[in-house]
């Protein structure tokens, strides 16, 4: 099977994992990719067999929409890091941050963030940063399709960027804020979806150009009801609930394709939606 979660900010990837775990006993269940715990959007995650279709996703272009905070530089690359650099911010207008934007497409190499998943040495660079270690910070090269522009209230930039598979928003945002003569860092960011832009198969091209939040299951911040909606059995009526409790004071909405019967007991379920890639 394969579910689309939208993630909520303040929980890890693995956390959305740990819970899922708690309705699949038994089975193999990983994700495509990981959503820095400050990151909200779109997780996907595979169970059963289904785990080994995880890997086309990993290689899908992806989507972002990301606020990025001028001025002030951290160690993580966003807002749940230390600030460890402040700077003025010139005076900017619109025509000058597109400008410094559209360099920002193409591949380019970049420094890769210091708080990162990528290994060295056979461990993470999270874990060598967290304990104080000095190392040298890998660089790659990225791949950008476009940074458009949204809109600047000073000291904020509201950007969407496509990107390939292995780009770091963080490490755009930072080159974005020196190409600008300032610092910059990630304040929010939003993985919206993964687009069939690059190395899909035909396939995927044609049936699922783009996979998106809107066909996730949701944790939202506010209650909704919608009473009468159809869920997959009793495994789906569980879920919905675990959801609901992945982040204390948010509720839950699941994502299903066409179901079996059954009634979802948390009246926030919405569905049911088309599978992805046929499965369900």
């Amino acid at each position: 099977m394969i579910l689309l979660i939208d993630k909520p900010s303040g929980i890890t990837s693995y956390d959305v994992i740990r819970r899922l775990k708690k309705d699949f006993i038994g089975q193999k269940i990983g994700h495509a990719g990981t959503l820095d715990p400050l990151a909200t959007g779109l997780l996907i995650v595979g169970t059963g067999t289904d785990t080994k279709k995880l890997t086309q996703f990993l290689k899908l272009d992806k989507e972002y929409q990301a606020t990025i905070k001028l001025g002030v530089k951290t160690d993580t690359g966003d807002g749940d890091g230390v600030v460890i650099e402040e700077k003025s911010i010139p005076d900017l207008n619109d025509g000058g941050i597109v400008s410094v934007l559209k360099s920002l497409v193409g591949e380019n190499e970049y420094d890769l963030p210091a708080y990162s998943a990528v290994k060295s040495g056979g461990e993470p660079l999270y874990k060598k940063a967290r304990r104080g270690e000095k190392f040298d910070v890998p660089r790659r090269i990225m791949k950008v399709y476009s940074a458009e522009f949204i809109e600047y209230k000073e000291p904020i930039v509201k950007v969407k960027f496509k990107v390939g598979s292995g780009t770091y928003i963080r490490s755009l945002a930072e080159s974005f804020g020196e190409k600008l003569g300032t610092v910059a860092t990630i304040k929010e960011l939003s993985a919206a979806a993964c687009l069939s832009l690059n190395g899909a198969t035909q396939r995927n091209r044609s049936r699922h150009g783009r996979i998106q939040t809107a066909s996730a299951f949701r944790v939202r911040r506010r209650a909704e009801t919608h009473p009468g909606h159809r869920v997959q059995g009793p495994v789906q009526a569980r879920l919905c609930r675990h959801v609901s409790q992945l982040r204390r004071g948010q509720e839950g909405l699941a994502r299903q394709g066409p179901g079996h019967g059954g009634q979802c007991p948390d009246p926030l379920f919405r569905g049911p939606y088309p599978p992805v890639d046929g499965t369900g």
